[in-house]
């Protein structure tokens, strides 16, 4: 045969060869496309993402996997169906590349990083400009407009992303053949023949899947063929053509450019920042150093430690765990240690930066980014970026717990597409139901969570589940103290069963929290397209109760919403009162409404407790009045140093400013690891605490102690409740404590040490500097405008000849609230009766929290009197809670939590949750041998048949039934 022979020969084997792989593999996919990826996978994708159950991203890229071999196929059929060479060109330097990034974009889902956006960039640049250069640019119709210069630019990029994947792959290169010799030399082939005429049918999808399977593992190798030589092939004509001086300079300097962003946007901060701040613990205050460099830093340290804490969800393995290239010599060698290994993963990290974490392991550093989070920003990490937490979960496959925790408050998970108000009302009192029909968004249960606030002298009064519109309570509540409620409400939620809980967590704070919201429920095609249809959601309907007064316009108050975890509602709300529609507006509920009823006007109000009367006198307008003088107050003022204030520093100073401009005798204070006087007109503060304000007034009161004050008044913002800790000492304060919340920003719930403070010591929660005045002012006129029995029975009107009053030293003037003065007195007369039913919810609240204000509440006792009567009178108090139970295994459990000595005791809701994080891929734990791998794909297709023949029997078997 002679040479010129041979060389046809070998053509005509070249030209098969490119033909034989292109349409095999294409074939292969079509087929499985046509039965797999199609029905399976990309219906089932677009049909989720339209459903909410899916993202439109993960739709977009099951979608690309298709359409891309579809549009390379056309290709093939029409402009390249004479040329095998670039069909071969076409597979493995576009077509196969783009598949494999698609499938790895859905296998190893992350949440992209500023490394792997470069990387993704380069890559796809690469990918279009070698598709341009070897497909377009030479076509006849394009020439003129493939510019030398260009054509070198884009070769140039292609040249660097070949040496680039050349550069990953070349430390698997020797432990790669040597496993590929050793695999082809201990395969049984007679087994293997044996197998081929045993099962034929799984023998070739064994053999489809391998020779599939192999084409990706070569695809590196390929496309850096592929793109170096298209480079080489540019430089030659560009060498011919252009001005080579010039183009050298401009490829140097595209090459130092991309790698020096390379290197620039793979470093990562947080093992810097680590270092540089040492060890942060709550208990330990920064150092001189650690402060300046966080003032300095913050910014840098705030994006460092959310990198840390998202480690998991940006990058595919860390640093120290990445060992897939000493795994490969392992299993090629037998052992991997070698300084070749050890170089060649060195290496390889060094050159995976994009997908590798700096760091040793992932959770190590998730939780010490999150407690130098806390320390340094003064809130969890969960609550100040939940955004980022969320885009990042859903960028991966995993998910977070059902239990609505603080990143849920960015969740749009539960639809509310309903609200009833239903008003009963009698004179200036009310009974109010809100009912809202909550619908489930997702395919999971989830919780809900609302935190929301009601006047002083609103009383909150019944709670209600259902699942069943027919029966809108369905599900009553019961009072339960309210350690014992929150612990069955969680115990419930981690067995998945329908509780509600209904809690007081501040003076005018509730929480209200149900599950489950139940997910939607869809039908399965087990046809062809295996989509959900009909899908269908079971509301949950909410029902909770309030007695209140009116407001002085006439106008009915609506709770105020603070904080909602998983709830959201968009325009086509709707919102009826009695029946009748309402018109809309964007919030959750309008801040009131009117309502035709009674005449509104206050007047005197009695209910009886036994033989205790409890008495209401309208305060007159001059009550109201704005302008006192408050020289007699001698005011100790601490101001909230923690970081989350510098937002405030306007605020703090505009209070100071109108302390001085009202005559105020005040002194100033500051506390954090030790409490400081500050000078009056202070404007400079320093806010880098983060002691919680329970921590900081037991601080100043133990430090500096306050006995020469009458009024105390703590400047601070609406915090991080999550942060308060359980098991503080109980704080007494000598004189009434106010807490001044700036900007009128409440918090949605405290901690009970710090709400038991402000209750002992008869203070209160206020917006600003201003009202907290008013108030007290307004309170040491009742108590020094009753002083004197004749002054007290006049004061409220009390008609002796018609009651027998047992003591007038008994007569109390117990409180002051915004629209009434409360007197209690005892009476023998048992034919007093209630001016009506609302009232005396109103009345019960405010003797209750009279009593638990003269009471040792620290009393077990005492707490359980307390709680009788709430539950007497079905009230959700400071220690008494609303529950719902749904069967009689909640209820023996509630009645075990009821017995135990800590029922009054409750948890602070931190809000974390435990979310999953992604697998790491390079860190190998036990590599399988090759031919375990040819072992695992075989048991997992006869698996699939095994399967897919038992469900058509099945399928057969109803069908016969039937």
């Amino acid at each position: 045969m002679s040479s010129q022979q041979a060389k046809k020969i070998m053509y005509k084997l070249i030209r098969l060869f490119n033909y034989g792989l292109f349409w095999s593999w294409n074939l292969i996919f079509c087929i499985v496309a046509l039965f797999i990826l199609v029905p399976y996978v990309v219906v089932v994708a677009i049909n989720d993402a339209m459903l909410g159950a899916g993202t439109w991203g993960q739709a977009g890229y099951a979608l690309f996997i298709v359409v891309i071999p579809i549009v390379t196929m056309a290709l093939g059929v029409t402009v390249y169906r004479r040329n095998p060479s670039m069909l071969l060109k076409l597979f493995y330097g576009f077509e196969m590349p783009v598949v494999f990034l698609i499938l790895m974009r859905l296998i190893l889902l992350r949440d992209i990083n500023p490394g792997m956006v470069h990387f993704l960039f380069n890559i796809f640049i690469a990918i279009g400009s070698f598709f341009f250069l070897s497909c377009i640019a030479d076509t006849k119709k394009l020439k003129l407009l493939a510019l030398p210069y260009v054509r070198v630019i884009l070769a140039v990029i292609t040249l660097m992303t070949g040496c680039y994947l050349a550069a990953l792959m070349l430390p698997f290169a020797i432990p790669f053949f040597i496993s590929t010799i050793k695999v082809l030399v201990e395969i049984d082939w007679l087994e293997v023949l044996e197998n081929f005429f045993l099962f034929p049918a799984i023998f070739f999808a064994v053999v489809l899947g391998v020779y599939s399977f192999s084409l990706f593992i070569f695809l590196p190798f390929a496309m850096t063929y592929l793109y170096i030589s298209q480079f080489i092939k540019e430089w030659k004509v560009a060498s011919k053509q252009l001005n080579m001086s010039l183009v050298s300079v401009a490829v140097i300097l595209l090459v130092v450019v991309n790698i020096g962003t390379f290197i620039v946007v793979n470093q990562q901060s947080q093992q810097h920042v680590f270092n540089a701040l040492g060890e942060i613990t709550d208990q330990k205050p920064l150092s001189i150093e650690q402060a300046n460099y966080f003032l300095e830093e913050k910014g840098s340290i705030r994006t460092a430690l959310v990198n840390a804490y998202l480690g998991a969800y940006r990058y595919v393995s860390t640093d120290e765990k990445s060992t897939a290239v000493l795994a490969a010599y392992k299993t090629a060698l037998g052992s991997s240690d070698y300084t070749l290994a050890k170089i060649s993963q060195a290496f390889f990290n060094a050159m995976a930066s994009p997908f590798l974490y700096d760091g040793k392991d992932f959770r190590q550093d998730k939780a010490k980014a999150a407690v130098m989070y806390k320390r340094l920003f003064d809130t969890p990490i969960e609550k100040a970026e939940k955004h980022a937490i969320i885009d990042a979960i859903q960028a991966t496959w995993e998910r977070e717990e059902m239990a609505a925790g603080l990143i849920n408050a960015a969740n749009r998970h539960v639809l509310v597409t309903e609200q009833q108000i239903w008003v009963k009302a009698v004179a200036d009192t009310a009974q109010i139901n809100i009912v809202q029909r909550l619908e489930n968004q997702t395919f999971t249960n989830q919780e809900v969570v609302m935190h929301f606030s009601l006047p002083e002298e609103a009383v909150l009064t019944g709670l209600w589940l259902s699942d069943d519109e027919s029966k809108p309570r369905k599900y009553p509540f019961v009072i339960a103290p309210r350690g014992a409620a929150q612990q069955v409400y969680n115990d419930e939620v981690k067995r998945r069963v329908d509780p509600s809980l209904l809690e007081k967590v501040g003076p005018r704070q509730y929480r209200l929290r149900a599950f489950p919201v139940l997910a939607k429920n869809c039908e399965r095609s087990s046809r062809f397209f295996y989509i959900r249809h009909n899908c269908k959601t079971d509301p949950l309907f909410v029902e909770y109760e309030y007695t209140t007064t009116a407001n002085n316009d006439g106008s009915w108050p609506l709770p105020k919403l603070l904080e909602q975890r998983n709830l959201f509602w968009n325009h086509s709300l709707g919102l009826t009162l009695n029946g009748q529609k309402l018109v809309k507006g964007e919030t959750w509920l309008p801040e009131a409404f009117y309502y035709e009823s009674e005449n509104t006007q206050r007047k005197l109000m009695k209910a009886t407790f036994g033989n205790t009367i409890i008495t209401a006198k309208p305060r007159v307008l001059e009550d109201h009045q704005t302008q006192h003088n408050y020289t007699d107050f001698i005011v100790g003022i601490l101001i909230d140093s923690s970081y989350s204030m510098n937002t405030n520093r306007q605020a703090v100073t505009r209070a100071i400013s109108w302390l001085e401009a009202n005559n105020v005798n005040y002194d100033l204070y500051s506390c954090n690891v030790a409490c400081t006087k500050l000078p009056n007109k202070k404007s400079d503060f320093d806010f880098l605490s983060n002691q919680q304000p329970y921590q900081q007034l037991s601080l100043w009161k133990n430090q500096l102690g306050f006995d020469q004050y009458n009024m105390l008044i703590m400047l601070t913002d609406k915090g991080s409740y999550e942060l308060e800790k359980d098991n503080n000492n109980q704080l007494i304060m000598p004189a009434p404590l106010w807490l001044v919340h700036l900007n009128s920003e409440l918090p949605y719930a405290y901690n009970d040490n710090m709400l038991e403070a402000i209750k002992k010591s008869q203070g209160g929660i206020v917006g600003s500097i201003e009202q907290t005045f008013l108030k007290q002012y307004h309170r040491k006129q009742f108590v020094e405008k009753n002083k004197s029995n004749k002054e007290l029975n006049n004061s409220i009107e009390v008609k002796v000849e018609n009651e027998q009053i047992n003591d007038r030293n008994q007569i109390i003037p117990f409180a002051i609230t915004d629209h009434y003065l409360w007197y209690a007195y005892t009476s023998d007369n048992s034919n007093v009766s209630n001016n009506n039913e609302f009232f005396t919810k109103l009345a019960s609240k405010q003797w209750l929290e009279y009593l638990a204000v003269n009471k040792d509440t620290n009393s077990l006792p005492v707490l359980d009197e307390l709680h009788s009567i709430a539950k007497e009178n079905q009230l959700v108090t400071d220690y008494s809670s609303m529950l719902v139970l749904v069967n009689d295994r909640q209820k023996q459990a509630l009645k075990g939590a009821e017995a135990k000595d800590d029922r009054f005791d409750r948890e602070v809701e931190r809000g974390s949750e435990d979310i999953t994080s992604p697998t790491d891929v390079f860190s190998v734990q036990a590599v399988p041998e090759p031919e375990e791998w040819l072992l695992m794909g075989l048991v997992a297709i006869m698996l699939g048949v095994a399967y897919f023949r038992r469900k058509k029997n099945q399928e057969l078997l109803m069908k016969v039934a039937v």
